[in-house]
């Protein structure tokens, strides 16, 4: 049996968090974990930046917080993420922490105590990510 270490690390600056991602990599790290939070910056663009600049890490937010965020706009932007990462990407999903609620208020958003979440949004099949539009490469 062999086990695989991950690693949540939040970004403070394009630079640094470049370098980060980068160092966990080189470090032996199987997955870069980020938080998904409103005092942490959105996941999806934070990630694809690692993408950019590490080859082999595992991508993914620590827990994406649901409810804020549409099934349509979530597959969306896991879409173009795998695509992105070359298929590093791992959603992980749940329907909040204990503060979500006010995260949610301070966001517009809409929000169900967790245990009423799950029938408000239920993740799109595995095949509405993959049917999503690929850009065309010239």
């Amino acid at each position: 049996m062999s086990m695989t270490f991950g690693i949540v690390l939040t970004p403070r600056s394009g630079a640094d968090w470049a370098r980060e991602a980068a160092a966990a990599e080189r470090q032996g790290y199987r997955t870069l974990l980020l938080p998904d939070t409103r005092f942490t910056p959105s996941p999806f663009p934070a990630l694809a930046a690692a993408a950019a600049v590490t080859t082999t890490i595992r991508l993914r937010p620590n827990v994406l917080a649901a409810p804020l965020r549409s099934p349509a706009a979530t597959a969306r932007e896991t879409a173009a993420l795998q695509l992105l990462s070359d298929g590093r990407f791992e959603l992980g999903i749940g329907s909040g922490r204990p503060d979500a609620a006010a995260e949610a208020q301070w966001l517009g958003a809409s929000w169900a105590r967790p245990r009423n979440a799950a029938p408000t949004w239920s993740p799109p099949s595995p095949p509405y990510a993959l049917r999503w539009p690929r850009p065309r490469r010239s």
